[in-house]
């Protein structure tokens, strides 16, 4: 799942980036939090609320991949990820093994 997919990936990458792992975490802990308290109740927002903590999550681990070399700050990424930019803008992005889209794409975030 994607918990363990970002949760490895700070592990892999030993990030010295306190503000993205604090993020990280925040993330987690909200998306435990709503599995440990869903019922029949709550479960329709529930699970909205865990679809948009998981679009985060996808988000920063797209960025923190991205960015290898730290061009964008990781305040400017959490507040890409907040910010919430539209699902067509990502969707119009491909990388493949062309590091020109890559360094493109922070060009036009930055």
């Amino acid at each position: 799942m994607w918990q363990a997919s970002l949760r490895h990936l700070f592990k892999k990458k030993r990030f010295q980036d306190v503000r993205l792992q604090e993020y990280s975490e925040n993330i987690l802990r909200e998306f435990d939090f709503l599995i440990e308290n869903i019922s029949p109740d709550n479960l329709r927002t529930t699970i909205t609320k865990i679809n948009v903590i998981k679009e985060k999550a996808s988000l920063l681990m797209f960025f923190l991949e991205i960015n290898e070399e730290e061009q964008l700050t990781s305040d400017r990424i959490i507040e890409i990820i907040e910010k919430g930019y539209p699902d067509t803008f990502l969707e119009k992005i491909s990388f493949g093994n062309d590091l020109t889209n890559r360094y493109s794409l922070l060009e036009i975030l930055e």
